[in-house]
């Protein structure tokens, strides 16, 4: 490796030490300008922050992610700062080249798999930018170069090192211990190698990051990675080892540089740290030895007692999602009728979904990472909305002092009246957004007809009490005026009136005639009601049978669960195979052979049978890789008259 590049970028001083300095992770876009902004002004000429971030364990923070990425461009801009970040795979790489970054390492966790390695060189082919490659969890020299030859032959010859410390079982006064003798001897081997020096992490206390420092420059290493937060004890990663950019910069000019390297621990020293090393790797290698026959030999006396101890766990899970109580997840119906969907067009309808779904985040109070599953079908009777939820809250625990997630429906639909209260919510936002929505008489006991038939029987009724009302206040009225003029004359058993009169008191008579004659038709119009009612209330209790039919189906569907997840991991089995039988012919197949593949795992990946991440796959190290590539970032999909994710 003796035509190693120079790693600086334009305007950086070759003066020792160069340095690199940010938070441990992009939290936010203020945590990461603020903090960009206050390194510049002391100047720092490169920014580092970890957009991904491989946890020792699982449940801390791992990163913000691609959204990250956004933000150290925009510190770019707004600074003038070069930017470096941490990749871990081939997609991280790809992610990263797209957002400008200028800088990139690869940590300790990923040196240490030579497949996650190579990857990473894999997709560096071709590209020039400075790379630094962090030493192994473990004290492993040969798999620290080795990790360096990789990126070195795949074309890239602007290469740094960093010493991060290494892990130890017997953690005393370092986080990671430092074993200088390691980076001494890389030095040896590879002397136009730089070496930079991460005392954030090899220290794990901000206090230590002063004296670790020291050290690095009096050994003579080429620069540091300082990790710097604007407000370290509320940083969401490695708190404890950050620094202010104040803190930083007196630690940077209390430094001495000197010309000629020295060690601060001397050479007895060094060798006796190598024997307490050795003797604890045989000692440790021994008790490893030891567990591990006895977990044999548990296995072997207690396999039994173990299998009854599962299926005694998966009984205990089964009843806690099966008891009543426990609603892990609910699902939302959103529908309406033929006549509300009546002349939507497609955008209207999304624009309705949209709506729905305002309702379950603003009014019902779910959040997005509580929807399991949104979609709007298109292709049944009329569009509607299936959403299935968790009704996930956090609750403070007393007892543990800490807080908790716990299941609870009813923090969402508390009880009848709030139901009646987010129904009215609902209409209301519906009514908002320029739908006209029908509503039914709230608080009514009546059951339920249809809409249509329900207006056709009344409107009939109406129509005919209407007409049959008018005439008879019509002629009665007429009737009343004509009794008040005329003067009827008694005679005998006989009245006589006036012909007006007469005439007047005929035509009432003859309206009444008509309205008792009509009666049987008006009964029988009230009785065609009530025989709806009466139909409804037959049908409440064949629902009660059909619950009990639900019941059964659902036992039927649990069965059919575990039937389709054995199909599952067989369909799964098969695409895998496949997988490879395809990357195979695009390495050897005729070009017509390819052009083929090509089209088959598009047509794959539209319906989900294969994600980005196996299109690499299939088409890594092939000659339609690029074009694969350009698929996955330039992809449009048509919705037409598919389901729509929401």
């Amino acid at each position: 490796m003796e035509d190693l590049q120079s790693i600086l970028l334009p305007g950086i001083d070759s003066k020792r030490p160069i340095i690199i300095a940010g938070p441990c992770s992009a939290e936010t876009e203020e945590q990461v300008m603020t903090t960009a902004k206050s390194l510049a002004e002391r100047g720092i000429k490169i920014f580092r922050a970890g957009i991904w971030k491989p946890r020792t364990k699982p449940g801390g923070f791992e990163g913000i992610g691609v959204e990250g990425l956004a933000w150290l461009k925009h510190v770019k801009e707004e600074t003038g700062m070069y930017t470096a970040t941490e990749v871990a795979t081939e997609r991280h790489v790809f992610e990263a080249l797209k957002h400008g970054i200028d800088i990139l390492w690869i940590g300790a966790r990923t040196t240490a798999n030579p497949f996650a390695v190579q990857e990473i060189a894999n997709a560096l082919k071709g590209v020039d930018i400075p790379v630094l490659i962090k030493n192994p969890v473990n004290p492993d020299l040969e798999l620290w170069i080795g990790a360096v030859e990789r990126i070195y032959n795949a074309g890239l010859h602007r290469l740094a090192v960093i010493h991060r410390g290494f892990s130890s079982y017997d953690k005393q006064l370092y986080r990671n211990m430092p074993q200088w003798h390691i980076p001494i001897e890389l030095r040896r081997r590879l002397p136009n190698l730089p070496i930079f020096c991460d005392p954030s992490h090899i220290g794990g206390k901000r206090e230590l990051v002063a004296p670790l420092s020291q050290q690095a420059m009096d050994l003579g290493f080429d620069g540091l990675i300082v990790e710097s937060h604007c407000d370290p004890d509320c940083a969401w990663s490695d708190k404890n080892q950050q620094v202010t950019p104040d803190a930083l910069d007196y630690i940077l000019n209390m430094l001495v540089i000197r010309e000629t390297t020295q060690t601060t621990e001397n050479l007895s020293e060094l060798r006796h740290q190598i024997d307490n090393l050795d003797n604890q790797l045989l000692e440790l290698l021994a008790k490893r030895m030891r567990i591990s026959r006895e977990i044999g030999q548990y296995k072997k006396e207690h396999d039994k007692r173990m299998e009854v101890m599962r299926d005694d766990r998966k009984k205990t899970f089964k009843q806690m999602v099966d008891d009543s109580n426990n609603v892990v997840a609910d699902e939302l119906l959103f529908t309406s009728d033929n006549d509300f969907f009546k002349g939507m067009s497609k955008k209207q309808i999304k624009k309705w979904a949209d709506t729905c779904m305002e309702f379950v985040y603003q009014d019902l109070g779910y959040t997005k990472e509580q929807i399991l599953h949104a979609t709007l079908h298109m292709d049944e009777k009329t569009p509607h909305i299936h959403c299935v939820v968790v009704p996930l809250i956090r609750k403070y625990d007393k007892r543990t002092n800490t807080e908790k997630y716990t299941i609870s429906k009813k923090q969402y639909i508390k009880d009848k009246a709030h139901l009646s209260t987010l129904q009215d919510k609902y209409y209301q936002r519906l009514i908002d957004n320029g739908f006209n929505l029908e509503r039914g008489i709230k608080n009514s006991d009546n059951e339920h007809i249809s809409i249509k038939e329900f207006k056709k029987i009344t409107k009939k009724l109406d129509n005919r009490l209407e007409k049959q009302n008018y005439l008879m206040t019509r002629d009665f009225e007429e009737l009343e005026e004509k009794l008040k003029t005329s003067k009827p004359t008694i005679t005998g058993k006989e009245v006589k009136i006036d012909k007006d009169t007469y005439d007047t008191l005929n035509n009432f008579m003859n309206t009444s005639k008509r309205i008792i004659k009509d009666m049987p038709r008006n009964q029988a119009l009230f009785k065609e009601l009530t025989d709806y009612i009466k139909s409804y209330k037959d049908l409440e209790n064949e629902k009660r049978n059909i619950q009990v039919e639900v019941k059964k189906l659902e036992y039927q569907n649990e069965k059919l669960q575990e039937e389709n997840s054995r199909l599952h991991n067989f369909l799964h089995s098969i695409l895998q195979t496949l997988k490879k039988f395809l990357h195979r012919l695009l390495k050897t197949g005729t070009e017509k052979d390819k052009d083929d593949v090509v089209s088959e795992i598009k047509e794959y990946h539209k319906q989900d049978l294969y994600d980005n991440f196996d299109l690499h796959d299939i088409a890594k190290n092939t000659s339609k890789e690029q074009e694969i590539n350009d698929y996955l970032y330039t992809k449009d999909y048509d919705y037409n008259d598919k389901d729509i994710g929401i």
